[in-house]
This record gives C-alpha cells, sequence and structure tokens, in this order.
C-alpha cells in the first residue's frame, strides 16, 4: 500500500467511531470490546431504559414541577442543548470507555 506521494505504510489504524453499530454487526466481539457477553448487554440495556422510563412516572414529575416553579432561572426552561445519544449508545459508550481505558487502583492506606 502506498499514500499518494509514493511513501509507503506500513501498518494501517482503524478507528471505532460507533461502537453500537459494530456490536450489533457482531455480536461475537462483544466480550472483547465491552468486558460483557452480547446477552449480558442486551439485559443491563433492557433493565436500565426500564428503570430509567419509571423514574419518570407521575411522581417524579410532580416532584420536579415543584422544584422548577422555586428555582431562579438565567435561560429559558428547556434551553439546553437536546440529547443525541440514544440509551443503548449511552451504554455501550460508558462500558467501552471503562474496558479500553484502563484505571489502577491507589490504597488508600500504603503498607
Amino acid at each position: 500500500m502506498r499514500k499518494k506521494d509514493g511513501r509507503k505504510i506500513f501498518w494501517k489504524v482503524t478507528v471505532l467511531s460507533k461502537p453500537l453499530d459494530y456490536i450489533q454487526k457482531n455480536p461475537e466481539r462483544t466480550q472483547g470490546l465491552l468486558g460483557v457477553t452480547y446477552q449480558q448487554w442486551q439485559q443491563l440495556t433492557k433493565s436500565a431504559i426500564s428503570k430509567r422510563s419509571a423514574s419518570r412516572g407521575a411522581e417524579y414529575q410532580k416532584q420536579q414541577d415543584v422544584l422548577e416553579k422555586s428555582k431562579i432561572r438565567i435561560n429559558v426552561q428547556g434551553g439546553g442543548r437536546k440529547p443525541i445519544l440514544t440509551p443503548e449508545e449511552e451504554i455501550c459508550l460508558c462500558l467501552f470507555y471503562l474496558r479500553q481505558m484502563p484505571t489502577f487502583e491507589v490504597p488508600a492506606n500504603p503498607v
């Protein structure tokens, strides 16, 4: 393989722009990307979406309305940026980040 200027390309980097699309096309690769199996991921998203919709029930909405009326606002209500990710994409990106960006636990009391 060569670039336009004639130099050789020794490696090709593939950027995974949408992990959710990749997982849906290749469910067998879910374990390696997210650290959970495809069935576990489906159960996780299903339960998270059901909990999310349950938290937006009538009682919750009444509490939010009371809080909204007592706020002093600078911007118009609902004037923020609208979400562009679906709940499935949010969960997938969180798991992908936690799997691919390792963090190391630092002991609180070193021995």
